[in-house]
């Protein structure tokens, strides 16, 4: 299987962080950082920091940028151009006020005055940068004194629904190291490839019954996959369990989400239930859209663990000029776009349920998300 992603372990702490090969703008980076198994890395500290930078430092990956076979992407607006990782922090919420992504309550502050920034940063400069990312190499000034602008290894602030980059995720990985084979294809997927074919990682806490990891398929199957031995949902079941470092394999596109779960019917009691195909309107231009493709167009999908009974899920957030949330209540509406209908196992237009387990999407600490 081919390797999607670079591996770094820190000896003295065991921390572990992986830089994830897909160049996504940053919302999809918080996403990707939950189908891979963590989350965007957060350095609350100056040794946490200075930790992960002394031994990403001497890695043959990072020796490596610069080679001709480096396909490491580089920012395209702002930055200087030169490469950068993405990291768990934004100020979309508050602009200048710099909240790393996870904590359990408001989030945490990144201060403005952490040595980590470069110098001058963050400034916000073209009035959209409120994404944070690690800078690879050095961006010199344009001068003759060859001064350096952002050092390697500094932060910097960046738009991140324009620029594209590998992201830096944190977390215990073990879940990365399940293998997955369809015995009626022969094909076979790791867990986050599975994710990204469709099928919903359980958690932990809200489905203790499970042997995680977890995973649910929505229609057809309606069925969890789990570790108990023997299990199988459709044709698929767990060929491995390998906890000593096993790699990703690059995702399959030839196989549709359909094709992924197949269309057999496992009897295995779930507690997910299906949300339907949610599809919506635009009354001005009268195009229609899925949910994918809204959240492919900027929007965020709100989770139902962070704003409880406030919205009818699915939620979805609109950036600027809107700043506002539409959900499945009954004549929402924000800017010209509308639910047009809902087809939960085919019968259009029926009220939408709530989903039991929130899609993983990008999580935030205030209502007021935006990317703008």
């Amino acid at each position: 299987m081919d390797k999607n992603y670079e591996l770094i372990l820190i000896p003295s702490t065991g921390k572990e962080y992986k830089i994830i090969f897909n160049a996504v703008t940053w919302p999809r980076a918080v996403q990707g950082a939950l189908i891979n198994g963590g989350k965007l890395a957060q350095f609350e500290t100056e040794l946490e920091a200075n930790n992960f930078w002394n031994v990403f430092s001497q890695s043959d990956f990072f020796a490596d940028l610069g080679n001709e076979s480096d396909q490491i992407p580089s920012a395209s607006k702002g930055g200087g151009g030169i490469k950068y990782l993405w990291l768990g922090a934004t100020d979309a919420v508050s602009e200048g006020k710099w909240l790393w992504n996870e904590n359990n309550e408001n989030g945490l502050e990144l201060s403005l005055d952490n040595p980590r920034w470069a110098s001058g940063e963050p400034d916000n400069s073209s009035g959209s940068e409120h994404s944070l990312a690690l800078a690879l190499e050095n961006w010199p000034k344009i001068s003759a004194s060859g001064e350096i602008q952002v050092n390697s290894g500094e932060w910097n602030d960046l738009n991140g629904i324009v620029n594209q980059l590998y992201y830096l995720i944190e977390g215990t990985f073990e879940k990365d190291e399940v293998f997955y084979i369809n015995i009626k294809t022969g094909k076979t997927r790791t867990i986050a490839q599975m994710v990204e074919a469709g099928w919903i990682l359980l958690n932990e806490e809200k489905y203790p019954d499970y042997e995680h990891p977890a995973i649910y398929s929505m229609a057809p199957l309606h069925s969890v996959l789990d570790m108990s031995e023997g299990d199988k949902v459709g044709d698929w079941e767990v060929i491995s369990s390998d906890k000593q470092g096993s790699q990703i394999a690059s995702i399959d596109n030839t196989e549709t989400k359909e094709e992924s779960q197949t269309t057999s019917i496992d009897e295995k009691e779930s507690y997910v239930e299906d949300v339907g195909e949610v599809t919506y309107y635009n009354t001005s231009t009268h195009e229609t859209k899925t949910l994918e493709q809204m959240l492919a167009d900027g929007w965020v999908e709100l989770k139902a663990e962070n704003y409880g009974d406030k919205y009818k899920y699915p939620a979805i957030y609109s950036g600027a000029p809107l700043h506002q949330a539409l959900d499945m209540s009954e004549g929402d509406k924000v800017g010209d776009w509308i639910v047009a209908f809902t087809d939960e196992h085919g019968n259009g237009g029926k009220p939408q349920q709530d989903v039991t387990e929130p899609y993983q999407t990008v999580s935030a600490s205030s209502d007021e998300i935006s990317f703008s």
